[in-house]
């Protein structure tokens, strides 16, 4: 049992470990394509302190911020130059969950 702003929160286990597998139908992992190209920034930047929707959905239990992209091309932009700042997070505290999927017509 958990409270949220004064509110009582019951959380059921088997509920929270679906969440994952919920997330992975509507967002898209990070392309091995753009992780490589940011393969190269220094230790103490952003990037290197994210965890990261790969091919697993990361542990999001010590998450506080996730970031999720919209649109690819235009994400991985932005991702480019946010993940070479410095970082003034805890390790592990920031999630980057990749990018929602688009629908199909």
């Amino acid at each position: 049992m958990q409270t949220l702003y004064g509110k009582t929160l019951y959380f059921s286990p088997a509920k929270i470990a679906l969440v994952p597998l919920m997330l992975q139908n509507w967002l898209k992992p990070l392309s091995t394509s753009f992780l490589k190209s940011v393969a190269s920034i220094p230790d103490k930047s952003f990037g290197k302190n994210l965890l990261l929707h790969t091919e697993q959905m990361p542990d999001l239990k010590k998450v506080k911020i996730a970031l999720l992209g919209v649109g690819e091309k235009e994400a991985n932009t932005v991702r480019e130059h946010l993940y070479g700042c410095v970082s003034h997070f805890a390790p592990g505290t920031v999630a980057d969950l990749g990018n929602l999927r688009v629908a199909e017509a």
